[in-house]
């Protein structure tokens, strides 16, 4: 019989519930996201005006769903995409479609 301390992995099975599995939220994910989230205020306020690019290739993706028969998930591809060039472009090779 194991005791919870000698429970190593955080996403083993209880032997009492068989069907449950256990996960415990990580620390690091906390701290990885809010110095991110710092970085972004830190980044955009620096160099304005390729936030204010990024804002506008948003704005051109707005209006080509307007102007052609575009279904939200091609919508939300393009969008990926542009998150993806928006962290390249300030925070090196971290994209999101690969998380």
């Amino acid at each position: 019989m194991h005791s919870l301390g000698q429970n190593t992995d955080p996403r083993k099975k209880d032997e009492n519930k068989p069907s449950r599995i256990h996960r415990f939220p990580s620390k690091s994910n906390d701290e990885r996201n809010t110095r991110r989230k710092v970085k972004v205020c830190r980044e955009i306020s620096l160099d304005l005006e390729e936030a204010m690019k990024c804002t506008t290739v948003a704005d051109l993706i707005i209006q080509i769903k307007d102007q052609y028969n575009i279904t939200i998930k091609e919508i939300g591809a393009k969008l990926i995409a542009l998150a993806d060039a928006f962290d390249d472009k300030f925070f090196g090779d971290s994209s999101i479609s690969k998380k």
